[in-house]
Parts: structure tokens; C-alpha cells; sequence
């Protein structure tokens, strides 16, 4: 799985350095993170110890997965983009055997760390998936509910803390799954969960308050109902905790093999 584990770090490295937002974007960071991804495979694949025939093969899948899922989600063509990551990751997963790693200095590195595993192929994808869960997490979440609150997204677009919790959030909640702490991530869930709760009860009350007040001043000003954003907020959380769940089940999945 170590050639996942080189996709992962190259697509998450990218969408660090892409522009977070379309509107007044830079043009030259799109080809900032396009060159980022292409290279830090070779750099990252050549650190494990794949061989230079891998390397080829799995620059030419990387980048064309990376910067298909980049432009089309720089152009706004939201769906085209989750489809070309969604295939990248899955041909990796698949094919990611195919491309064994051979002894380098890392790994023998590794093999004297008292906290990292020696397995060079387990650092890769671990690392990998964390950066994945870090930054491009954030923008699967964004094009999920673009797709389904298209009437709240000014509101989404005012909620920006979620960017900074949600990595967090998964990050935690990788962190205790891999660790064998499933209880611990499934209170994670349940605590967010009862603190949405509040937060929605609270708006709720509010939305209640401001609507009988403003419907003699004018008609025109609303806020969103409390079910729509009760929605929204749940499937962002909810596919917040999904990509968290998966990372879990693919890095038990490779580690166990």
C-alpha cells in the first residue's frame, strides 16, 4: 500500500497549496499545487523505496488524478472533480501492490524509532491519509453540500470555523480508530453530536424571534428555517465522520495485510 500512501501525500500536499476559494484566486497556485504533486512523487516514492518503473507509472496516475480533481474543482464542475479523485484513490487501492518497496535508509531509520512503526509502507499511507483527512477532506465536505444546501450556501460560506474544526475533528477520530480506541472516536461523534444539538436549538430560538420581529419591517430579510440548516450542518458532520471512518478501515485493511 506504499503507492497509495505516495498518492495521498501528493493529492493532500496539492490542495494545501491550491487556492481554498474560486472567487479572486491566483491562477499561478493551481500550477503551484499540480507542480507540488509531481514532485513529491518521485521524491517521496524514490524515499520508500519503489522502483523508478513504479515511479513512472505512478507520477502518470498522481497527476493526472490530482490535477484533473484540482482544475475541475477550481472550474466549479464540482461532481466531474469528486469522480476523478474518487478513481484515483480507488485504482491505487487496488493496484497499489503492484509497486512493492525496496530497503532504503528510512526504513532502516524507521526500524530504530520508538514511536513510528518500522514498516516504511504503514508511515507512507498513514501520513498520507492524515494529510488527505487535513486538506482535501475539507473540499469533498464543501462539494457534498454545495450539492445539497445550495440555498444556505451564503450562510456556509459565513460558517468557516468547520474548516479548522473538521480537520481536527478527523484527525482525532483517525488517530483513536488507528490506535484500536473505537469507543473513544464513536464519544468524539456523540459529543459534536449533542453540541450541534444545542447550537441548533439555540439558532432555532433565535430564527423564531428575529422572524416575528422583522416581518413588520421588511419582508425581504430572512434567515434560513432552522430545518434547512438543522440538514445542512448534519450531512457536512456526517461526511466529516465518514472520510474519518474510511481512512480507519483502509489503513486497518493495508496494515493487517
Amino acid at each position: 500500500m506504499a503507492a497509495l500512501g505516495v498518492w495521498a501525500i501528493a493529492v493532500g500536499l496539492g490542495d494545501l497549496v491550491a487556492p481554498s476559494d474560486r472567487a479572486g484566486s491566483q491562477p499561478w497556485r493551481l500550477g503551484a499545487a499540480i507542480t507540488a504533486v509531481l514532485v513529491a512523487v518521485p521524491v517521496v516514492g524514490a524515499a520508500i523505496g519503489i522502483s523508478l518503473t513504479g515511479l513512472l507509472w505512478l507520477t502518470l496516475v498522481t497527476g493526472t488524478s490530482a490535477a484533473l480533481w484540482l482544475w475541475l474543482w477550481q472550474a466549479a464542475r464540482e461532481k466531474a472533480a469528486l469522480t476523478s479523485l474518487t478513481v484515483g484513490f480507488g485504482a491505487l487501492l487496488v493496484l497499489g501492490g503492484a509497486w512493492p518497496t525496496e530497503d532504503t535508509g528510512v526504513g532502516r531509520l524507521l526500524a530504530h524509532s520508538p514511536v513510528l512503526p518500522a514498516d516504511v509502507d504503514a508511515v507512507a499511507l498513514g501520513a498520507g491519509l492524515a494529510l488527505l483527512l487535513v486538506s482535501t477532506a475539507n473540499r469533498v465536505v464543501r462539494v457534498v453540500l454545495n450539492q445539497v444546501g445550495q440555498d444556505l450556501l451564503p450562510i456556509g460560506n459565513q460558517l468557516r470555523g468547520g474548516r479548522v474544526i473538521g480537520p481536527l475533528e478527523r484527525l482525532l477520530i483517525f488517530g483513536l480508530g488507528l490506535s484500536g480506541q473505537l469507543i473513544a472516536a464513536g464519544l468524539v461523534v456523540t459529543a459534536k453530536s449533542l453540541l450541534r444539538y444545542s447550537e441548533l436549538r439555540h439558532r432555532s430560538a433565535g430564527n423564531e424571534q428575529w422572524t416575528t420581529t422583522s416581518q413588520d419591517r421588511d419582508d425581504s430579510v430572512h434567515s434560513p428555517r432552522p430545518e434547512l440548516m438543522s440538514e445542512y450542518l448534519l450531512v457536512g458532520s456526517l461526511v466529516s465522520w465518514s472520510l474519518a471512518f474510511v481512512a480507519i478501515g483502509v489503513a486497518t485493511f493495508a496494515f493487517a495485510r
